[in-house]
């Protein structure tokens, strides 16, 4: 008998949309008003991307936190402390995610992209088992709300 009305297994996604998701395509100037200090949530371009980060930048949630030290442990000798790229090769995050969705960097993460020196993490369970906050971590980098120096949790 065909399951053409059966529910759909990916439903779990309905988490996906913010609350606010209407500011997401409103990416703010390099002047503008910081987050509401420890507990504004940040979305990304396509509102994948959530993280709460302190109005100075300086601390971040538990998962983004887990997120940093997982750069800071595995991405950080190619792509360099602040994510602008490294003496490794890599490239530069901070432009970079600027321009991917997060599915788009998260796949490139986790399978890595033919032809440059990027290789995939699926197989490292700190990186495949944090990938929401490792890219929240580097989201916030690119969006200018998280600064790149040493990061505490709040």
């Amino acid at each position: 008998a065909p399951k053409a009305d059966a529910p759909k297994a990916d439903a779990p996604k309905a988490d996906a949309p913010k609350a606010d998701a209407p500011k997401a395509d409103a990416a703010p100037a390099a002047g503008a008003a910081a987050p509401k200090a420890d507990a504004a949530p940040a979305a990304g371009a396509a509102g994948g991307a959530s993280y709460k980060v302190s109005e100075d930048g300086k601390k971040v949630d538990e998962k983004t936190f887990q997120g940093y030290q997982t750069y800071m442990s595995i991405c950080v000798s190619c792509h360099g402390r602040d994510a602008t790229g490294g003496m490794g090769g890599g490239a530069n995050l901070v432009e970079g995610l600027k321009k991917l969705s997060d599915q788009d960097t998260k796949q490139t993460i986790l399978n890595g992209r033919p032809g440059t020196l990027m290789t995939g993490f699926k197989t490292v369970p700190a990186v495949a088992d944090n990938i929401d906050g490792l890219y929240g971590y580097l989201k916030g980098r690119s969006d200018g709300k998280i600064w790149p120096k040493t990061l505490e949790k709040m």
